[in-house]
């Protein structure tokens, strides 16, 4: 709510982010996603609200589906006929209320094969692995390209960012040669003596005619034994208690180890009895992993989470339940 100009008035009037977002919420593409790669079927997986009465679907301009939803919810395998091995879809979603008046629109661009494809590789080396050892740290990348993608301008990004000091980080762009299926780059950066954790990312987006997506893979390197967990007892048991006084506290949200490697448990208090759905997401908004959906009883409950084929990187727990929402930052590495 943002107040008016006139002084004196107490009345306070929606700002405009808050009517975009309200109308962009009343209803949801789940699925298909931007830059995911189907084989032979999509799925299309719709959240509405109750305004929502018609539901057009184009798919590179040609309507596929017209409809008027019967609840909220709407799924839906389609398999859209190509000629090619390989295609890129462009997904128009346009829906409509009682009125036939548009809500809202999104497009959404996808890729659809017959069989896997081969997508290129992007690999990072740091040398050394400890800010302690030097102040300069070198970086080789290597890429692998034998796929039918091509890599847009031919432009191959990263950076290094240090997360605590004065350093501000620096990102930088090099030209890839056209037509080598193999390429490896060497740089390095300087750090302060006062930088005490350093994240190191590189990344090229890919493209097949419309459809891009972006290859990218990161790094941490910490000074030393900086970043080592304070010592504690570690409980990676599953466990629920529902001690008297319990529902008298708030909603708490932890995990231990922080930062971790191969697991982390994550702890929670509900003061009643709620519908719960724990899920981790990356920092681009992609849900990756659901822990927990379930009806549970108010207590203390936790659950381990083994994330086995996930990179490192800095990582969101959402805690969610009808009530209340919380989120906490995690990390992982590898």
């Amino acid at each position: 709510i943002e107040f008016d100009s006139n002084p004196g008035t107490f009345e306070g009037t929606p700002r405009p982010a808050w009517d975009a977002c309200a109308k962009y919420n009343q209803a949801i593409v789940y699925e298909p996603k931007n830059q995911q790669i189907y084989t032979q079927s999509v799925p299309v997986e719709l959240f509405m609200t109750d305004a929502v009465n018609r539901v057009r679907i184009n798919i590179n301009d040609d309507l596929v589906s017209d409809f008027i939803p019967q609840t909220t919810y709407y799924f839906q395998m389609l398999t859209p006929e190509i000629s090619d091995s390989i295609k890129d879809l462009r997904w128009d979603f346009k829906f409509y209320d009682k009125n036939n008046f548009l809500i809202k629109e999104e497009s959404i661009n996808s890729l659809l094969v017959q069989s896997p494809v081969t997508l290129p590789v992007l690999e990072m080396a740091i040398m050394p692995k400890d800010l302690n050892l030097s102040s300069q740290i070198n970086l080789i990348l290597d890429i692998t390209n034998m796929s039918l993608f091509t890599i847009r301008n031919n432009q191959l990004d990263y950076s290094f960012f240090p997360h605590i000091g004065f350093s501000p980080g620096e990102a930088r762009t090099i030209s890839i040669p056209d037509n080598i299926s193999q390429s490896q780059f060497t740089d390095f950066f300087n750090t302060g003596s006062d930088t005490k954790v350093v994240t190191f990312g590189a990344g090229y987006s890919i493209q097949y005619g419309n459809f891009n997506k972006r290859i990218f893979t990161q790094k941490i390197i910490f000074r030393g034994d900086w970043a080592e967990p304070i010592s504690a007892k570690e409980n990676v048991s599953i466990e629920v208690s529902n001690r008297e006084g319990t529902a008298n506290q708030s909603m708490v949200l932890s995990n231990y180890p922080n930062p971790f490697n191969s697991f982390t448990v994550i702890s929670f208090v509900l003061p009643r009895s709620e519908n719960v759905t724990i899920s981790i997401f990356n920092l681009s908004g992609q849900r990756i992993s659901e822990v927990i959906r379930s009806s549970l009883n108010r207590g203390r409950y936790q659950y381990r989470w083994s994330p086995d084929t996930i990179p490192s990187g800095i990582y969101l727990i959402f805690l969610q339940t009808p009530s209340t929402t919380i989120t906490r930052k995690i990390l992982l590495l590898k």
